[in-house]
C-alpha cells in the first residue's frame, strides 16, 4: 500500500526519482500503483470476523480482479485503454512502448491476488480448498517468469 501511495504521489508531483529508482528503468504506471493500494487496504480486513470488513475485502478484491481484467482484455484486443491515464503520465519519457498501460504480467498477478483475497474473505475457508495454494503458486511462477 505504501509503495502504491508513493508512486501515485510521484506521478501527481511529477517526481521522476520516485518513479524510476534507476534512470534506465521503466516507471511504474499509475494503474499499477492504484492496484497496490487496493491490495494493501484489502489485506487489513482479511481474517476479520466483522461482516462489514469482510464485505469491504470482497468489494476491494472484486475491484482488484476487475480493473486489471479490463486492462488485460483491452491490451490483448489492442482496444482503446480506459485506465491508461496518458494525460497524467505524458511528461515522463521512460521508454515505455505503451505509456500508462499496466504490464500484462502485472495484470495477471493482480487478478490472482484478487482471487486469493476473495477466497480468504470467505467466512469459512475449508482446509482442503485448493484455490489459495494454487493461486499463490501461480503468483510465484508469474513473478519468476516476469523477472
Amino acid at each position: 500500500m505504501a509503495l502504491g501511495c508513493c508512486v501515485l504521489g510521484g506521478w501527481s508531483r511529477q517526481q521522476a526519482w520516485i518513479l524510476q529508482p534507476l534512470p534506465d528503468m521503466v516507471a511504474m504506471v499509475a494503474g499499477t500503483a492504484v492496484c497496490f493500494v487496493l491490495a494493501g487496504v484489502a489485506l487489513f480486513g482479511v481474517g476479520e470476523a466483522d461482516p462489514i470488513r469482510r464485505h469491504a475485502v470482497q468489494v476491494l478484491s472484486g475491484l482488484l480482479i476487475a480493473i486489471p481484467l479490463v486492462i488485460l482484455t483491452q491490451s490483448l484486443l489492442s482496444a482503446a485503454q480506459l485506465f491508461d491515464w496518458m494525460h497524467l503520465q505524458a511528461w515522463l519519457d521512460d521508454g515505455n512502448p505503451h505509456p500508462g498501460r499496466m504490464a500484462r504480467n502485472a495484470c495477471a498477478g493482480f487478478i490472482l491476488e484478487g482471487v486469493v483475497l476473495l477466497a480468504l474473505s470467505r467466512q469459512r475457508l475449508r482446509r482442503n480448498d485448493p484455490i489459495v495454494p494454487v493461486a499463490l503458486l501461480l503468483l510465484l511462477v508469474l513473478g519468476v517468469a516476469g523477472f
